[in-house]
């Protein structure tokens, strides 16, 4: 994960309206060196970190990391971050803004570029909650910043 994508799911997690949803792809977080680049999808509030490793039966060996934050120095810091390229991942943000603004929210392209719009029923036409971003993950991002306020 390169460190924009960090600072956007940094960005993410920091939202009020953020949580951890069964089958988000998650990688290692920033402050745990021995977590950096691991990588597991989330189940039953924790990730479950897929890795090439066998047990004594040649079973995979997969482990479960917390999905909690730690507070270091007054600063919460996440063990694992999600991971905004995965679409399931982005589908499950969406499903955030469902429950955040309301059903009405969609993800859309204009122009070649992203934004995060709601539906009004009343005079049958879209509202943009967010500006137009280069990516999914950036429009998304925004809106649960947005959502927050």
């Amino acid at each position: 994960m390169n460190d924009e994508m960090k600072a956007l799911a940094q960005r993410a997690v920091a939202s009020k309206h953020w949580r951890w949803m069964p089958g988000m792809l998650v990688k290692g977080g920033s402050f745990c060196r021995w977590n950096q680049g691991t990588v597991g999808r989330v189940k039953d509030n924790v990730a479950v970190v897929m890795t090439d490793n066998e047990d004594d039966e040649g079973w995979p060996a997969d482990y479960m990391v917390s999905l909690s934050p730690i507070v270091v120095d007054g600063v919460r810091q996440w063990n694992m971050l999600p991971d905004l390229t995965d679409p399931a991942t982005r589908g499950c943000i969406v499903h955030l803004l469902h429950n955040a603004v309301g059903p009405t929210v969609f993800l859309a392209m204009m122009e070649s570029r992203w934004y995060v719009g709601e539906y009004c029923q009343i005079n049958m036409a879209d509202r943009a909650i967010t500006q137009l971003f280069a990516t999914e993950a950036e429009a998304l991002v925004a809106a649960l910043e947005a959502a927050d306020e």
